[in-house]
């Protein structure tokens, strides 16, 4: 019933309307969620922890279930974070999973957040200012295999999980130009000696990323999302330059790195391949 009315939700637009009833539907059912709209996003907290800010209102991240278990399953499958761990997330979206970062890192860690979709960077932003966070920096940037310039990115979709950066043989109608880097001149711009997490979704571009990484060796733990799961879904849509996975998992094994994936039949997670020293 709970996933039909968020269906509903998202489909009228009756935001405010809307966020009185799920709060009350809320408090009867004793999730203790409290929604607010703020245009033009969503955001959910309970007991003073902001838990998601998006364009809508995800099911998964509703009063029905609690999404943090999916995020810990994927992103802490190898290596959890400690107190103090420095954490850097490359395609960071509008910041889903600071909270479980929050709890690992604490007060005397860093992160950097980086995303390169202006418009998802604003959720992002907003996120970071209703969690107070003052350990995080954020960036607006593409990371790919240069140190410098503009890159495309599409924004023909309404869900910003949907949207990637383009290549030099793709056009689309609806785009927006960002600034790029590789992430060898980001880590020196940034000045940073070690990443003990860094954490990388960026919609199938990972391979040009590695082309430029040499710092690799100030990484001691990482996790990257191969999209070769999208080629395989659908390969009208995506073409062979989705298939990154063996590209990456080569790259970690060159770099010295303990490499790992898993088979648990769920496409998104098993390309997923983790590296540790």
């Amino acid at each position: 019933m709970i996933r039909k009315l968020i269906e509903f939700i998202n489909l009228s637009k009756l935001y405010f309307i809307s966020e009185a009833l799920l709060n009350v539907i809320s408090k009867i059912i004793g999730k203790g969620y409290k929604f607010k709209y703020k245009s033009p996003f969503w955001s959910a907290k309970t007991k003073d922890k902001f838990h998601y800010v998006d364009y809508f209102i995800d099911p998964r991240q509703s009063i029905e279930e609690d999404v943090f278990a999916l995020y810990k399953d994927i992103f802490f499958n190898v290596y959890t974070p400690k107190k103090g761990d420095v954490i850097c997330n490359v395609g960071a979206g509008m910041g889903h999973e600071i909270p479980i970062f929050i709890e690992t890192v604490g007060i005397d860690g860093h992160m950097f957040f980086i995303e390169a979709s202006p418009s998802t960077f604003e959720g992002l932003k907003y996120n970071v200012k209703l969690h107070k966070l003052e350990n995080t920096e954020v960036f607006n940037l593409a990371i790919s295999n240069l140190d410098k310039g503009k890159i495309k990115i599409s924004n023909e979709s309404e869900n910003h999980l949907g949207r990637s950066i383009l290549d030099e043989t793709q056009s689309l109608d609806s785009y927006e130009e960002v600034n790029q880097t590789s992430i060898d001149a980001f880590i020196l711009e940034n000045n940073i000696e070690c990443i003990d997490y860094l954490v990388v979704n960026i919609e199938g571009f990972e391979a040009n990323l590695i082309k430029k990484f040499t710092k690799i060796d100030r990484v001691q733990n990482i996790a990257i999302s191969c999209h070769d799961f999208l080629y395989y879904r659908n390969r009208e849509e995506f073409d062979s330059r989705f298939l990154t996975f063996d590209k990456v998992k080569a790259f970690l094994l060159e770099s010295g790195f303990k490499v790992s994936s898993r088979s648990s039949g769920i496409d998104f997670k098993d390309f997923y391949i983790y590296g540790s020293r």
